[in-house]
């Protein structure tokens, strides 16, 4: 569904060089983009994005990185989630009658999810916050635990008042630096 999106999205004069753009010109069937933002969206790194489809022989992974950070973040993230909330809005009617409530909410926040990189609806939400990508879903998963309700102000809440040990059970070894970072954005204050 999704290649068949972006194959679609190919066609249109306005989005098409974008699109070529964040690809390097690969795929402009919508194959290769739909599998680069289903990893994307699924937790892949940027060395594993670069290594898996922006590589090319004897390119170093230095080279690698920046061809990759310049399509994920310079086109990929916008005009993919552009395009796709485009598509949604002029074929939204009779499919999203077909779906269950949790499902046309998880499908109109699939612009979201390429934008920031994350695959859940309460992801998307701690991205609005300042949460780094690789730590939104852990942190879900640790709110879910605790039972903490996702809206803004709750998960705000939450995070300000983390202690370092709920930051450690979270996140692990690398659970400092993601609390210096909410800190310093001025998002994980405690007056939040």
């Amino acid at each position: 569904m999704l290649a068949d999106a972006f194959g679609i999205l190919f066609k249109i004069p306005e989005i098409r060089e974008e699109l070529k753009d964040a690809t390097g010109g690969k795929g402009p069937d919508g194959t290769f983009l739909a599998d680069v933002v289903k990893d994307w969206v699924g937790g892949a790194s940027l060395p594993q994005l670069a290594r898996d489809y922006f590589m090319a022989d004897g390119q170093s992974m230095t080279e690698a990185l920046s061809t990759t950070c310049r399509a994920v973040y310079g086109k990929l993230t916008l005009a993919g989630s552009w395009g796709v909330s485009a598509l949604q809005s002029l074929t939204a009617g009779e499919e999203l009658e077909k779906m269950s409530p949790e499902q046309q909410k998880s499908y109109r926040n699939l612009p979201s999810r390429i934008f920031y990189g994350v695959n859940s609806d309460e992801a998307i939400d701690l991205r609005l916050l300042g949460v780094p990508r690789s730590a939104a879903e852990p942190l879900v998963a640790h709110f879910k635990e605790r039972r903490i309700p996702n809206d803004i102000r709750s998960l705000r809440g939450a995070l300000a008042n983390m202690t370092d040990q709920q930051w450690a059970t979270a996140m692990g070894g690398g659970a400092a630096t993601y609390k210096r970072c909410l800190e310093r954005t001025g998002r994980g204050h405690r007056d939040a």
